[in-house]
């Protein structure tokens, strides 16, 4: 069995890779965007058809939500997030792969307040979330076999220092804040699942193998305030949650509008019987583990 794995250097790249490696009887071939950009159709197209793989998961995107309404970097947004899974989708056609992209909780507007089963409404706000949700509506129309999945809040062990990461993710900003003594403003109004992409991965590759075809929310089970995660870290971390100051989202203003609650059910994963996704809490304190501060 053969499986292609773009935006391998990633959070979840990396471990969608590192899970997949570990399996016997699979051939895994990953590329990190210095070595493959999915935007150039002719490079994707000759990798593809060369290795002609049983499945591919495409983890590259364009993840700078802010940095996406800068009209300079829209064409960009849109061919990553977009055109590229369109264009993977039509060579998987013709190869015979079952194609996995990897979506968003972003394209609704959060006005909900509970959480968002597959068959909602999308309503996205952003221009990040705009191009994720017009990838799904390509991928679902043009691909004959596909899973699109979505998730948020991401944060792995590619996000951290030991990848040399300096922009690194939500629970390294806050053991950065709290390591230096810096106070850090965090919301107390916006509600998330934040989700450890090894738990992610792992059950991304079970359906995958097992069959599943369709769309699917893969989230950690719960809900919690960016607040309130913030103090769970600072906890599992021996650190005071002093420096952690909750303010309400407006008075943190971002460029780029977000949803107040993003939170996914995984409804079809309840639905088979396969909801086994960590709470948030453990799959806090796994990640801590494998990072080595606890």
């Amino acid at each position: 069995m053969k499986v292609v794995i773009f935006g391998a250097k990633g959070q979840l790249g990396r471990d969608l890779t590192k899970i997949l490696s570990q399996k016997g009887g699979v051939e895994v071939f990953a590329f990190g965007k210095d070595q493959v950009d999915i935007t150039d159709k002719k490079r994707v197209s000759e990798i593809l058809n060369e290795i002609k793989p049983n499945f591919i998961f495409n983890a590259a995107a364009w993840n700078d939500v802010d940095g996406a309404e800068n009209p300079a970097n829209s064409e960009k947004v849109f061919q990553l997030n977009a055109f590229a899974p369109f264009h993977i989708s039509l060579v998987a056609n013709k190869i015979g792969s079952k194609f996995i992209n990897v979506s968003t909780d972003y394209v609704f507007d959060g006005e909900k307040r509970s959480p968002y089963e597959e068959n909602d409404e999308p309503n996205p706000l952003s221009i990040y979330a705009l191009s994720k949700l017009l990838g799904e509506l390509l991928v679902k129309t043009f691909c004959q076999r596909y899973i699109i999945v979505r998730s948020g809040g991401l944060y792995g062990i590619g996000g951290s220092p030991m990848f040399g990461r300096t922009r690194g993710n939500f629970p390294e900003k806050v053991l950065d804040a709290l390591k230096s003594g810096n106070q850090m403003k965090v919301v107390y109004d916006v509600f998330s699942a934040p989700t450890y992409t090894q738990d992610l991965a792992r059950k991304m590759i079970e359906i995958t193998f097992e069959g599943f075809e369709g769309l699917v929310h893969i989230m950690q089970n719960g809900i919690i305030s960016w607040f309130e995660f913030a103090r769970l870290i600072a906890k599992h971390s021996g650190f005071s949650d002093r420096l952690i100051q909750p303010v309400s989202r407006r008075e943190l203003e971002t460029i780029a509008k977000r949803p107040m609650f993003s939170v996914l059910r995984n409804s079809i994963l309840e639905k088979c019987g396969k909801n086994d996704m960590m709470e948030i809490e453990p799959a806090l304190c796994k990640y801590l583990k494998e990072r080595g501060i606890i």
